[in-house]
């Protein structure tokens, strides 16, 4: 209907409650988090032999985010990331899939003098918000139902 508030009319899928959906989400961005260290410490250890000590070192202070400035994150990544697996995958059951758009791209203007010099950080943006979709995608189908019509209190 024109006029109406697209993200007002949805609601959580059969066997899908808040409290689901949002463990949901954690798991999803600690994957996320698991995959942002991998490709990260693949960058530092400058070796494709991925068990080696130096890869498992690298691994270990990017997930954990240290205190050594070319790692430390602060875990901002993982709550962006976390974030938006709670927003996107509303958004794109109620087809605003704009404001999906809009927000990469301003994450990706924010970014765009550093990935001239640092193409292996553009990649990763590029992969990790790949993932992110994928899985809002799949966050979507599974968890939302839209055109649900709520009683309007008296």
């Amino acid at each position: 209907m024109p006029g109406t508030d697209p993200l007002g009319q949805w609601q959580f899928a059969e066997r899908w409650s808040s409290l689901s959906y949002i463990g949901a989400v954690v798991a999803l961005a600690f994957v996320m988090r698991v995959a942002s260290a991998f490709l990260k410490a693949t960058q530092l250890s400058s070796t494709f032999r991925v068990w080696s000590k130096r890869f498992r070192y690298a691994f270990r202070e990017t997930f954990c985010s240290s205190s050594d400035p070319r790692v430390s994150d602060y875990f901002h990544g993982f709550f962006v990331g976390l974030l938006q697996l709670l927003v996107f995958p509303v958004l794109i059951a109620t087809g605003t899939q704009a404001y999906i758009g809009a927000w990469l791209g301003f994450k990706g203007v924010a970014q765009w003098k550093r990935w001239a010099e640092d193409r292996t950080s553009f990649n990763r943006f590029l992969i990790l918000n790949a993932l992110v979709l994928l899985f809002s995608y799949w966050l979507s189908a599974r968890s939302i139902v839209v055109g649900v019509r709520f009683p309007i209190p008296a």
